[in-house]
């Protein structure tokens, strides 16, 4: 079997390694939620789901919050909108119905597998009065709304920026992880630079589009499945890539290069939670062992050194290369909710 043949073969089972070993990690559902002209008295804010579920997601807080306040979020399940943090999801949710100060805004943060693709938001004051957004229906993983108490109004930003943002947070970390590797491998920058940008630019913009694409008709969890096939076929694609175009070097270490650095790159995005001294160790400590199963030459400043099993490292010459030529928000007013009488404070029983 050729060395290129063998290089694929082991990022594949590395990849299927991985998958398993760091299944919960990378990105999760988010929803960031800046609340403009908040109320004066203390509010709860919570997302309306048409999805409940019997996960507690309050647990033991729930007997310190307001009982006539939480009651407010329950008033709409006559109509199949049900609080999700207040009321339960069938899978957790995390977050919190009090919000984090921001200038003169709130800031409110619900994340995790649980968070609804549909959705509404109610705000729920200590007045008795509560203002409910249209609904929505979430476009990205990790998306930012504003939502004015005042007018009822509910904004995102440009699905455009969403993306715009989403493909510069993978290509820039992705163009340096890969760019140490490219110089660690022996290659010339200054000679293989643009094909070097170019394979990322359309690769990155693939991953985009495609993760972007079964996010938008299939919901985030086609999209993290999704994530697994495609990451093989641009593996795979740089690999030959790299292969037939990089300069200066055998075919065989273009091809472990292009394996060898989408390998880093992938690791370097799902492991966001390791220590960076770790994760230097660990890549280091890869480099190594991949420079002395190929013999390829270590980089070492201006000299290169031919490691191979058995062997004095020996110097060799570094060759001089030359200079290539929604409906309208629902609202009820001051006193709607009961504060007082039989329905105050009532929280509908936890089954």
């Amino acid at each position: 079997m050729k060395t290129w043949k063998r290089v694929l073969l082991m990022a594949f089972a590395l990849l299927c390694c991985s998958a398993v070993a760091f299944g919960d990690m990378g990105p999760k559902d988010r929803l960031t939620i800046r609340l403009t002209n908040p109320p004066d008295e203390p509010y709860y804010l919570d997302l309306l789901t048409q999805s409940p579920g019997d996960y507690d997601n309050l647990g033991e807080k729930r007997y310190t919050l307001d009982p006539d306040i939480l009651s407010c979020l329950f008033q709409y399940e006559g109509e199949d909108w049900f609080p999700a943090l207040a009321g339960g999801t069938r899978i957790p949710l995390f977050g919190k119905l009090t919000g984090e100060p921001n200038g003169d805004a709130m800031i409110h943060t619900f994340s995790y597998f649980g968070l609804p693709s549909t959705y509404r938001i109610i705000v729920a004051a200590q007045n008795g009065q509560v203002i409910v957004s249209e609904p929505r229906t979430r476009q990205v993983l990790q998306g930012t709304v504003t939502f004015d108490y005042a007018t009822g109004e509910l904004t995102s930003p440009p699905l455009w920026i969403a993306y715009l943002v989403q493909f510069l947070s993978t290509y820039i970390p992705t163009l340096a992880v890969e760019g140490v590797i490219l110089l660690l491998f022996g290659f010339s920058l200054k000679e293989n630079g643009k094909v070097f940008f170019l394979v990322n630019l359309a690769t990155q913009l693939l991953l985009t589009a495609t993760l972007g694409a079964t996010l938008l008709k299939q919901g985030p969890l086609a999209a993290y499945f999704t994530q697994f096939p495609v990451e093989i076929a641009i593996l795979a694609a740089e690999a030959l890539l790299y292969r037939r175009f990089l300069k200066g070097r055998s075919p065989a270490r273009r091809t472990a290069y292009g394996a060898a650095a989408n390998l880093a790159s992938w690791g370097v995005g799902i492991l966001p939670f390791i220590p960076a001294i770790r994760l230097s160790s660990a890549l280091f400590i890869i480099a190594r062992k991949a420079f002395d199963i190929f013999r390829f030459p270590l980089y070492n400043g201006n000299r290169f050194l031919l490691m191979k099993r058995g062997e004095k490292p020996m110097r060799m010459r570094q060759k001089k290369t030359g200079r290539p030529d929604g409906a309208v928000p629902g609202r009820l007013g001051a006193g709607a909710c009961p504060t007082s009488g039989p329905l105050a404070g009532a929280v509908p029983p936890r089954l």
